[in-house]
């Protein structure tokens, strides 16, 4: 069969205006983070198979949640898809601002190898709670920033020292390296993170915030005895190994870490493409990753950092259904991996195998996945952040005992939470 020429030029024409047509420009409102380049990376991929633009609207940690508020709270949304730290999911889905998944896509099932960290893709509005069995799916996630262990295998084989698994590992590896390093062991402690660098510590005790949220069972236990001895445990380990754990910001612990000044340290994964960039690391290629340590014999659970996408409902229905068709692209296995090996975090949980990890990360991030939970799964859950996080802080300062620091701290907690109608209660001091 032949074409005439205006036959062809007519056809051609035809295929530039549907692809000009059907090419779109998806608003991201995301973090300024260690992550953000892989998932930058990544997210190029997307273009170039698709056609559409990605626009990202990168803002400090510190400064997203207010830019959210306001364009979720606007008669017309400024983002298509907004970025969220599983600490403000409680606040955005307990507001209504979000469009559940199935409403844009009635026909969508997560990937079961996706995680959920703890249900944190679900609220049941009725009930204000994260309930799989009973919620409305009102995000996916976008990276699962949970907290391992790293630490160099290097000094550790040459000391004869095992991978940490317990309490007990972590300080007799500091002891062991003490002379050989600088700082055997850090961790963040600024108040804006140091109820989620603790906290760990705490509910491996049986410990943690609150007894049973998952069920609205809100009594606050931060300041029980399991909580106590899990605050213990914590400031020994930093404490022994730095002279003023409670000034280290995350940016610190990089540098620790990339200087070789340091040798352990239990931080979110996302910090993992900074400390193993040879470019920027003298660690790079000497690190081995291990789930968080754990009492021995205690609980292995973690707070959830994960971040999760959702999408507002004062945005038009494409651009919703462009948010859920770049969520669904995302979270695709080979687009997992290509994300991990950008060095951004992942969120399934089978990508052993399937993603190159010459340093063996994924076994460790999979397992954090299982043990990762929503810890202050409120809509005042940033506010406890900062609240406890303050408390923590003055306790790893040494402003107060870690008995003082827990007492105060689930006093203003139990105010908090009494104030915003919550059924609560708080046990004597200990």
């Amino acid at each position: 069969m032949k074409f005439g020429l205006k036959t062809l030029v007519a056809a051609s024409i035809a295929v530039a205006l549907q692809g000009a047509a059907t090419a779109a420009e998806l608003r991201v409102a995301i973090n300024q983070s260690p992550w953000l380049d892989g998932f930058s990376k990544t997210a190029q991929a997307f273009e170039k198979q698709t056609g559409h633009k990605i626009v990202l609207s990168i803002t400090p940690y510190f400064g997203l949640l207010e830019k959210i508020r306001n364009s979720l709270r606007s008669s017309s949304g400024q983002y298509d898809l907004v970025l969220m730290d599983s600490i403000w999911l409680a606040e955005v889905y307990g507001g209504g601002f979000l469009t559940p998944i199935t409403k844009v896509n009635p026909g969508f099932k997560l990937d079961p190898a996706v995680a959920d960290f703890g249900d944190s893709l679900y609220w049941d509005a009725k009930r204000s709670l994260f309930r799989q069995d009973s919620g409305d799916m009102l995000g996916l996630p976008i990276t699962g920033n949970v907290q391992l262990l790293y630490y160099r295998k290097d000094m550790f084989d040459a000391a004869g020292l095992k991978a940490p698994r317990t309490w007990d590992d972590v300080r007799a590896a500091s002891d062991a390296l003490k002379g050989k390093v600088e700082y055997p062991y850090v961790t963040a402690g600024v108040r804006e993170l140091a109820l989620n660098r603790a906290v760990p510590y705490l509910m491996s005790a049986g410990g943690g915030v609150f007894k049973n949220p998952g069920d609205g069972d809100y009594t606050i236990i931060f300041n029980s005895k399991e909580s106590l001895e899990g605050l213990k445990a914590y400031m020994d380990l930093v404490k022994r190994s730095h002279p003023n754990p409670g000034a280290n910001t995350i940016a610190n612990v990089s540098q620790l870490i990339s200087t070789g000044k340091s040798a352990m340290t239990t931080e979110v994964a996302a910090l993992w493409g900074a400390i193993n960039n040879p470019n920027n690391s003298i660690a790079a290629g000497k690190l081995a990753v291990a789930p968080h340590p754990i009492k021995a014999g205690g609980i292995a659970r973690s707070s959830s950092t994960a971040w999760v996408g959702g999408i507002p409902k004062n945005v038009s229905s494409e651009q919703q259904k462009l948010s859920l068709e770049f969520m669904t692209w995302l979270l695709k296995k080979e687009n997992q991996a290509a994300l991990f090996e950008n060095g951004s975090v992942p969120v399934r949980t089978d990508l052993v195998g399937a993603a190159k990890d010459p340093h063996n990360v994924l076994p460790a991030l999979s397992a954090a996945f299982v043990e990762a939970e929503q810890v202050t799964p409120v809509k005042e859950g940033a506010q406890i952040y900062n609240v406890l996080g303050l408390h923590i802080n003055r306790a790893l300062t040494g402003e107060r005992t870690p008995e003082q620091a827990l007492n105060e701290g689930a006093k203003e907690l139990h105010e908090l939470m009494k104030a915003a109608g919550y059924k609560t209660a708080v046990g004597k001091d200990l």
